[in-house]
């Protein structure tokens, strides 16, 4: 396997840079080295060229131990929440590796949501909605859609955590009334290739 232009690899190398630029200017403490030792491993896979069990097997497990050992250090609400994310989106990687994603939108997690509740941002001209997906979990989203509406149906796109004057917003809405893949096409996801990069992190 092509690990050195893997999307799902190059995705998870992203995220752990963003952390070891935090570790680098000292805004997160890390007398332990684990983000050293994490940034490591995702280097090791990124040009180990092993097939997708055998990264699972070798590098996945070992990263979400460091990264629950990082969520336990002193980290601002902002760092805990993308080192949460982070987690999440190692734990999913196995899955991704075997989908072999060939466009950055495509690396991203994806929900079908209902919105269960819409109120106005307490300082900002935005909505803050709560949704719930097919698994019952629920999460606020935060946006500028004005015509947002309890009930409605959604894809939302889970993105780093990202806050909004004391909100903090944990996806973005892709496209509504829609409840499954078939109502959803590659034009509707392919503007999403510019939260690849994770400029705003």
């Amino acid at each position: 396997m092509d690990t050195a232009n893997s999307l799902p690899i190059l995705w998870i190398e992203k995220l752990v840079s963003v952390v070891k630029r935090w570790k680098n200017s000292g805004s997160l403490r890390d007398k332990n080295g684990y983000v050293e030792r994490l940034f490591s491993l995702v280097q090791q896979m990124k040009y180990s060229y092993l097939e997708p069990d055998e990264i699972t097997e070798r590098f996945v497990n070992e990263m979400k131990r460091i990264v629950d050992a990082i969520v336990s250090l002193p980290l601002t609400e902002k760092q805990r929440r993308f080192v949460s994310y982070l987690g999440e989106e190692i734990e999913d990687l196995p899955r991704k590796l075997k989908l072999n994603p060939s466009e950055p939108f495509q690396v991203f997690r994806y929900r079908f949501v209902t919105i269960t509740s819409v109120s106005k941002h307490p300082s900002l001209d935005l909505k803050v909605t709560r949704v719930r997906d097919r698994y019952g979990v629920e999460r606020t989203v935060v946006t500028n859609v004005k015509d947002v509406k309890e009930g409605r149906n959604a894809l939302i796109v889970l993105l780093p955590p990202k806050e909004f004057d004391g909100v903090w917003s944990e996806g973005m809405f892709v496209k509504f009334d829609v409840s499954q893949p078939s109502e959803v096409s590659v034009e509707d996801l392919r503007h999403l290739d510019a939260y690849f990069n994770l400029d705003s992190y």
